[in-house]
C-alpha cells in the first residue's frame, strides 16, 4: 500500500514537472523569473547541485573499488547508480535552462574549446560512459543469472541488460572472468578519477573564469565545488543506504564507515569556506565585501546560517558524534528467555525493520526548512539587496550572534534527541539526509549572490524596467518544473533500484 501511494504521488510529479517543461519549450525562457542581469537562477543552483551528487557519489565508488575499500564494498553499486542518475539529472536542468533547447548538440558538433562549457559537455560523455561500464562488470553476472531464471516481461529487460554475456561454469574459467572484470573495473576507476575531478572542478571553473563576478573569481573555487560534492555524494549513499540497505550483519559497520567519510569532506569543506570568507573580507575589495556582507547578515543570512552551516554541517556533526558512542539495544531478557534469539554479535542491529517511514518524515521537514528559507531569502530581494547588511538595527556581531545562537539551539535539539531517542543507523540516516539537503542551499549561496551585486555602482538605479532587475524570486513555473523534473529522476530511480541487482542476487531476493 504504501509502495502504491508513493508511486502515485511521484508519477503526479513527473506529469507536473513535464508539463511546465512543455511549456517552457513552447514560450521560452520569458516564462521565467530571470532578468538581463540575473541570467542564473533556480535551475543553475539545481544543475551543480545534482552535477556534484554525481561527481561525489562517483569518487566514493573509486575509493571503494580503486583503493581496497573492502570495508565499504556493499555500498559500491548503489555508489555508481546515484552518480548516473545524479549526472542525468544535472544535464537535465541545464538544458532546460538554455535558450534554445533544441540546439543543444551544436556544442558537439561545433563546439568552441576556449568554452568551459563545451568542455566539460565532453568529459560528461566519456564519465557517463565509465559509470554505465562500471555498473554492468559489477552487475553482468546477476544479469545473466537474472536473464535465465526470471519469467515475463523482466526476461527481455535482462536479456537486453546482460549483453549476451554467460557466466563461465569451470572454476578455473570462472576464476578469468571474476580477475578480468576486477581489473577492468579498478583500471576504469582509475580513469574516472581524473574525470570525476574535471567535471565538478570544472563546473566550478565555468564560475571561476566568468568575468566581472568577484565573488566566483578565485583559484579555490573549483576546489570548493569538488570538497562539496564529495560531501553530498557520500551523504546521499549514507541516507540511501540507512533507509534502504539490507539489514545484514555489517550493516551498521558499514553505514558508520560512509557516515564518517562524509564527516571528513564536511569539515574540509568548511575549512575552504572559511579560507574564502576570511581572504573576501580582509582584502576589503567593495564587491567582495557587499556580497559577503548579504550573505552572512544580509537577506541570504537564513540560507547561510541555518542551511549551509546548520543543516550541512552542525547537523550531521553533532548526529553522527552521537550515534558512533551508542550501542544498539539489545533485546529484553525475558524475549531471550521465551526462545527467540540474541542478536548476531559486534555492530549489526538487532532490528531489521528498516526507519523508511521516519527518515521520509524527516525528508520532507528538512526540504521543507530548505525550500521555505529558500523562499524567504529570495523573497527578500524584492528590496535592495544590501538593505539588510548596512541597516544600523542590526549591527555586525549583534547579527551573526543572533544566527550563532540559533546553530547552538539546534546542535543542543538534536543532542538531546540523538542521546535519548531513535537508533543510531537513524541518526547516520537522518546526518546523510541533512548535508544533501543543506548542500542546496550551498549551491544557491553560490549562484544567485554572484549577481546580485551590480557591476557598476548604482546601476540597479539606473532603469526601470522588469526585465533590468537585481532582484530575483523563482516564479510558479520554475517552482514546479524543478520539483517536478527531480520527481521524474527519483521515479527512474526507483525502478531501477527495484529491477536491478544493487546489493546482489542473495539480498534482492530477500
Amino acid at each position: 500500500m504504501k509502495k502504491t501511494v508513493y508511486y502515485l504521488v511521484i508519477v503526479a510529479l513527473s506529469l507536473l514537472g513535464l508539463w511546465a517543461l512543455w511549456v517552457r519549450v513552447e514560450q521560452g525562457m520569458k516564462v521565467t523569473a530571470l532578468t538581463s542581469y540575473i541570467s542564473w537562477g533556480l535551475w543553475v543552483s539545481v544543475y551543480i547541485y545534482f552535477i556534484g551528487l554525481s561527481a561525489g557519489s562517483f569518487l566514493l565508488s573509486t575509493m571503494i573499488y580503486v583503493f581496497r575499500m573492502h570495508q565499504l564494498e556493499r555500498v559500491g553499486r548503489m555508489a555508481l547508480l546515484t552518480a548516473l542518475f545524479s549526472l542525468g539529472a544535472g544535464l537535465l536542468f541545464i538544458w532546460v535552462d538554455l535558450g534554445h533547447l533544441e540546439r543543444f548538440w551544436e556544442i558537439f558538433t561545433r563546439p568552441h574549446f576556449t568554452s568551459m562549457m563545451a568542455i566539460e559537455s565532453y568529459l560528461y560523455l566519456v564519465y557517463m560512459a565509465l559509470i554505465l561500464a562500471e555498473l554492468w562488470l559489477l552487475m553482468r553476472d546477476d544479469l545473466a543469472t537474472l536473464r535465465d531464471k526470471t519469467v515475463g516481461w523482466r526476461r527481455p529487460l535482462y536479456r537486453l541488460l546482460a549483453l549476451g554475456y554467460r557466466t563461465a561454469t569451470a572454476p578455473a574459467a570462472r576464476q578469468k572472468q571474476v580477475e578480468q572484470a576486477r581489473w577492468w573495473i579498478t583500471a576504469l576507476g582509475i580513469l574516472g578519477i581524473p574525470t570525476a575531478v574535471g567535471v565538478h572542478g570544472g563546473t566550478g571553473a565555468i564560475f571561476a573564469v566568468a568575468i566581472a563576478r568577484p565573488y566566483w573569481n578565485g583559484g579555490l573555487f573549483p576546489i570548493v565545488f569538488l570538497v562539496s560534492a564529495l560531501a553530498s555524494g557520500a551523504a546521499l549513499v549514507t541516507f540511501l543506504y540507512a533507509a534502504f540497505g539490507p539489514r545484514v550483519a555489517e550493516f551498521l559497520q558499514v553505514l558508520k564507515g560512509v557516515a564518517n567519510l562524509t564527516i571528513l569532506f564536511i569539515g574540509i569543506d568548511l575549512l575552504l569556506l572559511l579560507s574564502e570568507a576570511v581572504t573576501g573580507l580582509y582584502g576589503g575589495v567593495p564587491s567582495h565585501v557587499e556580497v559577503f556582507n548579504a550573505i552572512f547578515q544580509g537577506p541570504f543570512a537564513f540560507v547561510f546560517w541555518l542551511g549551509q552551516l546548520g543543516l550541512a554541517a552542525v547537523v550531521p556533526i553533532v548526529a553522527v558524534s552521537i550515534a558512533l558512542t551508542r550501542q544498539p539495544r539489545l533485546p529484553h531478557p525475558q524475549a531471550i528467555l521465551a526462545g527467540h534469539p540474541a542478536p548476531p554479535r559486534g555492530n549489526a542491529p538487532t532490528a531489521r525493520r528498516r526507519p523508511v517511514g521516519a527518515l521520509t518524515l524527516a525528508s520532507l521537514a528538512i526540504v521543507a526548512v530548505v525550500v521555505a528559507g529558500d523562499a524567504l531569502v529570495l523573497s527578500s530581494q524584492r528590496a535592495p539587496v544590501l538593505l539588510a547588511a548596512s541597516s544600523p538595527e542590526l549591527p555586525v556581531l549583534s547579527t551573526i550572534g543572533f544566527w550563532v545562537a540559533q546553530l547552538a539551539l539546534v546542535a543542543g535539539v538534536v543532542a538531546l534527541l540523538a542521546q535519548r531517542w531513535g537508533s543510531p543507523h537513524f541518526w547516520l540516516g537522518l546526518a546523510g539526509l541533512s548535508t544533501v539537503a543543506g548542500i542546496l542551499a550551498v549551491r544557491v549561496n553560490i549562484v544567485i549572490p554572484g549577481f546580485v551585486v551590480p557591476v557598476l555602482e548604482h546601476l540597479n538605479h539606473a532603469y526601470q524596467d522588469p526585465r533590468l532587475r537585481y532582484t530575483y524570486f523563482p516564479n510558479g513555473l520554475e517552482w514546479a518544473s524543478t520539483v517536478g523534473l527531480v520527481a521524474l529522476i527519483v521515479f527512474l530511480f526507483s525502478l531501477a533500484y527495484e529491477l536491478l541487482p544493487i546489493y546482489g542476487l542473495e539480498e534482492k531476493a530477500r
